[in-house]
């Protein structure tokens, strides 16, 4: 009974990480994409993603 709970437990955070990844790269496509389309008129030089210029 008591390892049943711990591992349901264990399954459930795994399937929370899970989701937190997810969300995460669905942060940073977003992101590149912000930074693609600000520096479409500048070159997309890694030197300038970031800087403001």
């Amino acid at each position: 009974m008591y390892t049943s709970v711990r591992r349901s437990k264990r399954r459930k955070t795994s399937v929370v990480n899970d989701r937190n990844v997810r969300a995460k790269s669905e942060e940073e496509k977003h992101e590149l994409e912000k930074m693609k389309s600000a520096n479409i008129d500048g070159g997309n030089d890694l030197n300038t993603i970031g800087k403001g210029t």
